[in-house]
Formats: C-alpha cells, sequence, structure tokens
C-alpha cells in the first residue's frame, strides 16, 4: 500500500508538473499573439533606419496627449516591436545618427527626447522645440537635430550644448515637413499655406520660396536635382529647387499625399492617406507607376530598405512591408488638368442658374404665383417633361385668377403646391 501510495502521489505530481509547463507555455504563446496584434493595430507616424535590418518607429494613439513611444524592429519581421523609450504624448517623428549611436524624437507636445543606443538612457527635453513638430531630421553632420514647429518656426538643436542654438521664423505657418538636399547645402521645408521655403544650411538663412498650391504642402523630398512635394490638394508636384520656381503636376492621387522618400539608390515613392503608393520614374515623361498597399489604412510613414523592399507606416495597421512589383514600372495614364473642366463646370452650372432667374422673373409677372417658385423649380430640375402638366394647372384655374377681385380667391392655387409637396420630396 504504502509503494502504491508512493507512485500515486508520484504520479500526481507529475502530471501536475506537466500542467504547469503547458500552462506556461500556452501564456506565453498568448502573450506573444497579443502584442503582435497590438503592433498590427499600432499607429506609426514615423520610420527611420538604425544599423542593418533593424530600424526605428515613432508610435502615437488615437489620443495624441497619451504616452506613446518608440520602438525597434527588423525588417524581416516588422509586427514584433520592441519598446526602446517613452514619451508623454504622440510621437511624430524620429531619426537616427549615420553611426547608428544616437536617436532623437519629438512629440505632441514639443518635448525632444534624445536616446544613447548603447547606454539605453534617454533625455528628455520638456517643450525644447516649443510646440508639436510634424518634421525633424539630423543634420549632415550628426551634431545638430533641425525641427520646424506648428508655429512656423525652424529650430536647431545642438547635441553638444543641449540647447537651440538657432531659429528661423517662416511667416507663420505650421511645418510640415523638411528635407536636406543630397550635398547637405540646402533645406526645403513645405508649410501648411501650401508653399516649400529653401534655406542655406548651415547658416539657417531663408533664400526663397515656390508656391505650390493653395492647400497644405504636407510633404517634401530632393529627388536629384528637383522636389517633389505631395500636397492636400491631392496632386504630386514637381519642380526645380529654386525661389519662384513654377510646380509642375505629375499625378493625381486620391486623397492628401501624406509622406515622400527617396532611396540611397535614388528611387522616390509617395503614398496618400488611402493607402495607395506612387513611384516617379523621373524620365523625360514624368511618368509615375503607382501600387496599392495591402494596409487597410492610411499610410503615415515611408522608409525604403532597399530600392525593391518598402516599409510602409500605417494609421491601424502598424508597419507593413511592400515588394516591388510590375505596377511600379507601369505608368499612370495621364492626369488631365483641372483649370478647363472647372470652367466648363462653372459655365454649365451658371446656365441653369441663368435660366432659374428668367423663370422668376416671369413668375413675379403672374402675382398668384409669387408664393411658388421653390416648389416648381425643384418639380423642373427634377422633372424637365413634367413642366407641361405643371403648366396646364394654373390654366385650369384660370377663372379664378382673372377675376382677381379678393386676395382669398388666390389661397386655393396656394394650397395646391402644399397638397404637392410630399411628392416632391
Amino acid at each position: 500500500m504504502n509503494k502504491r501510495f508512493v507512485d500515486l502521489v508520484c504520479l500526481t505530481t507529475l502530471f501536475v508538473a506537466l500542467g504547469v509547463t503547458v500552462g506556461n507555455a500556452e501564456d506565453k504563446a498568448k502573450k506573444k499573439d497579443d502584442a503582435k496584434d497590438a503592433a498590427a493595430a499600432l499607429w506609426v507616424t514615423s520610420i527611420s533606419p538604425l544599423s542593418g535590418d533593424t530600424y526605428v518607429a515613432a508610435t502615437a494613439d488615437g489620443l495624441l496627449l497619451r504616452e506613446a513611444q518608440v520602438k525597434s524592429f527588423s525588417v524581416s519581421d516588422p509586427k514584433t516591436l520592441t519598446d526602446l523609450y517613452s514619451h508623454p504624448a504622440a510621437v511624430w517623428c524620429v531619426d537616427a545618427t549615420a553611426d547608428a549611436k544616437t536617436i532623437a524624437s519629438v512629440d505632441y507636445r514639443g518635448n525632444l527626447v534624445i536616446y544613447d543606443v548603447e547606454s539605453k538612457e534617454a533625455k528628455t527635453h520638456e517643450k525644447a522645440l516649443e510646440r508639436w513638430c510634424q518634421s525633424l531630421t539630423f543634420a549632415p553632420d550628426d551634431k545638430t537635430v533641425v525641427a520646424g514647429n506648428e508655429a512656423g518656426k525652424v529650430m536647431v538643436w545642438d547635441l553638444a550644448e543641449n540647447k537651440v542654438t538657432k531659429t528661423l521664423e517662416l511667416g507663420g505657418q505650421s511645418v510640415t515637413a523638411m528635407a536636406f538636399s543630397a550635398d547637405g547645402k540646402q533645406i526645403a521645408a513645405a508649410d501648411g499655406g501650401g508653399e516649400v521655403h529653401l534655406i542655406q544650411w548651415p547658416e539657417l538663412k531663408a533664400s526663397g520660396k515656390i508656391k505650390i498650391s493653395d492647400q497644405p504642402a504636407w510633404s517634401v523630398v530632393f529627388a536629384g536635382e528637383k522636389l517633389l512635394i505631395g500636397s492636400g490638394d491631392r496632386n504630386l508636384y514637381q519642380c526645380e529647387a529654386k525661389a519662384d520656381a513654377k510646380p509642375t503636376r505629375l499625378t493625381r492621387a486620391s486623397d492628401w499625399i501624406t509622406e515622400l522618400v527617396v532611396s540611397s539608390d535614388g528611387k522616390p515613392a509617395a503614398a496618400d492617406l488611402g493607402g495607395k503608393l506612387f513611384f516617379p520614374m523621373q524620365n523625360d515623361k514624368n511618368d509615375v507607376g503607382s501600387d496599392v498597399s495591402p494596409a487597410k489604412s492610411g499610410a503615415w510613414a515611408l522608409c525604403f530598405h532597399d530600392d525593391k523592399t518598402l516599409m510602409v507606416g500605417t494609421r491601424k495597421d502598424g508597419i507593413v512591408v511592400v515588394k516591388e512589383s510590375d505596377s511600379w514600372s507601369k505608368p499612370l495614364p495621364p492626369v488631365v488638368d483641372k483649370k478647363p473642366e472647372e470652367e466648363e463646370t462653372a459655365e454649365e452650372e451658371a446656365k441653369p442658374e441663368e435660366k432659374k432667374e428668367m423663370a422668376k422673373e416671369e413668375k413675379k409677372a403672374e402675382k398668384p404665383k409669387a408664393d411658388k417658385p421653390k416648389a416648381k423649380k425643384k418639380a423642373a430640375d427634377k422633372k424637365p417633361a413634367d413642366k407641361k402638366p405643371a403648366d396646364k394647372k394654373p390654366e385650369e384655374t384660370k377663372p379664378e385668377v382673372k377675376k382677381e377681385e379678393k386676395p382669398k380667391a388666390e389661397k386655393p392655387e396656394e394650397k395646391k403646391p402644399e397638397e404637392s409637396k410630399p411628392a416632391e420630396k
């Protein structure tokens, strides 16, 4: 009995241990799956290369004043993200130095965080950039950070001195995007007023500006010697990087063009808020290819891994990796200029209005019909063929109208359109 009892206890202990082990494994697997699900639903606002296959991403919550993180990930597994450090508000931009030793990021409140990759220490400089910044980048020498805030101010943060050393006012419109030229001597800064400001570097001196559109210029990048600009009017523009240059429209998107990027090999890409991708080919015909991101939500960030692999930061689907397809090099149909269409539409719309005004003048001559213009206009707009029957009804009541002896004679006619109103609706 004692031996059997001991064996039973041993077996029970073994089963319990196995159950605990299995349970722990299931918990770990569940936590891993939950983490991937959370990463898939993440709002990614900015992506920057760190080293090799490793990248850093700025993230945000639907509530912009809620704490958010800067995370790292691998291009081979973009759904697994690791927290590096936090911001007290939505992180809007992130960038890293070429030697992968330092990361800089800015949030919705204008807080700047400088992160030392080796020591894993993050230093927060509260409201160092004063207000919300939609653009931030390291200067070519990696010694300073250049950012533009919503007040239209460009600010230079010196890493050695830990302070803002230079500022430039651009006119009050929010700075929406910035890019350095290939030679590092010029900055292009897009703003909410639809202009691109050209700035000499490192002097931080304004050298001119380019009017792109009446809508905000949401993104800008140097593509060779030219600029590419994404606008709130849904057009992708190209122009010389010179003051007062005339922009040329390359293509029209389905929504705002939120981001532009150029690969290390010089291949540009653009994305709109609907998730569609565009690839300007920079040829004599100004051809543009396109692709549809597999993401279900809008594209907010772009980053090339190589010239055939593009990472897309989305509003609700985390990071999506897109591989080159034939459509990247298949030219889209040319865009018809909007101006003639708008003028023709305006002329066509004016004609019915003229007709309506003429009809009003005619109706004014008939006193009993003075209160009927709106009702009759609706009927005429919806069913022009029904105008004749509408004209016959007053003819049937003409004997009453001709008398015009008493104002009351007009009331029966006024009641008729009221009775027919439900039919008109």
